[in-house]
């Protein structure tokens, strides 16, 4: 049902640790800038022939506004995460 671990992450968020999804949230931005310098790299390398370069130019698009998006809404994942109790609270 879910082609993206990023999704299926994200579906079910709200039943995880706000530690936990802030980590995973910032390690998905880290992929998301990765991959895009990698297509910047294959653009350099292949981008002479034009239809290469119409499909790395839409996979940097598409990474580009998936980013985009995560770092403008990442505060809602993390904040429907589930608050883990205080460590001092619990003893």
């Amino acid at each position: 049902m879910f082609r993206s671990p990023f999704l299926l992450f994200a579906r079910y968020a709200h039943l995880l640790p706000q530690e936990l999804v802030e980590e995973r949230v910032t390690d998905f931005l880290n992929e998301f800038t990765n991959k895009r310098e990698m297509l910047d790299g294959f653009l350099g390398e292949h981008g002479t022939n034009a239809a290469e370069t119409w499909v790395i130019n839409y996979g940097r698009a598409m990474m580009e506004v998936a980013e985009n998006h995560l770092r403008s809404h990442m505060h809602e994942l993390i904040t429907m995460a589930r608050a883990e109790p205080k460590k001092e609270a619990a003893e």
